[in-house]
């Protein structure tokens, strides 16, 4: 596979919580209500009391959006900067165990570019304060996200390219696990 090609946005979205923004963007990108499953990613940053979001899919549901459509090398050795903001965690069972610790959280994103298709060349990792919010039936969550950045080299363009669209790690519904890519 040479080259991956996906439709991105950037959306301003009212403040709300992580839950609310997740619905809000649902609606925006299949206002009728015709797909089951959740098929983009989208990263959220809050800025003058908006959400500003970065929303990546890899087909149109809505005319209406203003997508630009993106398209990136995968060839194996293409290297990329990349940001990536994902809630590290290990399960055991139906055990889930949240990793707090910068140290911690490379290895564990280590293991994901493995089965992800890429190499880190370089990592940084920064543990965020923790974001706390009401879900759909008003029960309480709390999610300790990191944030990784670096440089990444392809290794097998498929993986990666599924890395891309479908994103690394858990709470995807709540903006997290989209790779975002800058020429190095």
């Amino acid at each position: 596979m040479d080259n991956l090609t996906v439709y991105e946005s950037h959306l301003l979205a009212p403040l709300s919580s992580p839950y609310k923004l997740h619905q809000w963007l649902w609606q925006q990108i299949d206002p009728e209500g015709t797909h089951t499953k959740r098929d983009f990613l989208y990263r959220a940053v809050e800025t003058d009391g908006h959400w500003l979001t970065h929303v990546r899919m890899a087909t149109t549901a809505n005319p209406q959006l203003q997508l630009t459509r993106k398209s990136y090398d995968m060839r194996c050795g293409t290297r990329y900067r990349f940001e990536l903001t994902t809630v590290p965690e290990e399960r055991s069972g139906r055990k889930t165990t949240r990793i707090l610790r910068n140290e911690a959280s490379i290895p564990w994103l280590e293991q994901r570019a493995r089965r992800g298709g890429f190499t880190l060349v370089e990592v940084d990792a920064a543990l965020s304060q923790p974001i706390v919010f009401r879900g759909r039936n008003g029960r309480r969550i709390t999610l300790n996200d990191t944030l990784f950045t670096g440089i990444l080299e392809i290794d097998n363009s498929l993986n990666f390219a599924a890395s891309m669209t479908l994103g690394i790690g858990r709470h995807k519904g709540f903006g997290f696990g989209l790779i975002q890519l800058n020429e190095e």
